[in-house]
């Protein structure tokens, strides 16, 4: 029961499930799925910490300085090549 629907923000940075996992997907709107997932951090504190070992490892690896400032200039530059609106 993870639900991504209708959550914003960290639904692409969040990996839900599988060896590298660093979170889970959670729908605000959706009383069960909050309880699910505190139920989550209630039972195995240990789990926890190492997501969020792996969490600081992805931010690290995949949104540095550059790679962000590069990714905002990209944005531009297709708004400008494309009359894009985002």
């Amino acid at each position: 029961m993870q639900g991504a629907s209708g959550v914003s923000g960290f639904r692409d940075q969040a990996i839900p499930s599988g060896t590298d996992q660093t979170g889970v997907h959670v729908n605000g709107n959706d009383a069960c799925d909050i309880a699910w997932s505190i139920s989550i951090l209630l039972d195995d504190m240990g789990e926890v910490a190492l997501r969020g070992k792996r969490a600081r490892k992805l931010v690290e690896r995949h949104f540095t300085r550059d790679m962000v400032a590069d990714s905002t200039i990209d944005v531009y530059d297709d708004v400008v090549a494309n009359g894009r609106k985002y």
